[in-house]
């Protein structure tokens, strides 16, 4: 009898962390990464220059590198048609190498605390505690949005250790 119940609390211990493990593999990281990643298109002034007809609802990460940092941006558009761009990276996770967001579905999931939300609830979430950052320096002009570079250089300690997507 000691050996049954041995054995079938070997066989719940060992589903458990199996779950446990497959779990971690999922949702750990940026595996499972919806849209595409691309390096920044600057113009002749050094902004960043995006093309507001290649932006859809699957995000669009966009990496800027400076001295030696890779300064991650998402761009998308929300179902009611607007361009959202916002720096990605979260406000309370600071500096750790996964505190971004990725997308999965409808979601914005942060990989350093799980905390996420959907892609249409978006604007509630920008600057706060746990929310994207905005980008101070975005214009509109022509269909291309406009981003100068100054403000995300001043960021680069932030970007250090960042482990999002990158093309």
């Amino acid at each position: 009898m000691k050996k049954i119940i041995m054995l079938v609390v070997g066989t719940i211990i060992f589903t458990l962390g199996f779950i446990y493990f497959i779990d971690k593999l999922i949702y750990s990281g940026v595996y499972w990464v919806t849209g595409t990643t691309v390096k920044a298109v600057l113009d002749s002034n050094g902004n960043i220059v995006i093309n507001e007809e290649e932006i859809s609802d699957q995000s669009t990460y966009i990496t800027y590198d400076y001295e030696g940092a890779t300064i991650g941006l998402i761009a998308f558009r929300t179902n009611k048609d607007k361009i959202i761009v916002v720096i990605n990276a979260s406000k309370s996770c600071k500096e750790a190498p996964n505190a971004i967001y990725i997308q999965r579905n409808n979601e914005f999931v942060c990989q350093n605390c799980n905390r996420s939300f959907n892609i249409n609830d978006i604007e509630k979430h920008i600057d706060n505690e746990c929310g994207l950052t905005s980008i101070k320096d975005k214009t509109n002009i022509d269909g291309k949005i406009i981003i100068g570079t100054k403000e995300l250089q001043e960021l680069k300690d932030r970007f250090i250790n960042w482990k999002g997507p990158k093309e």
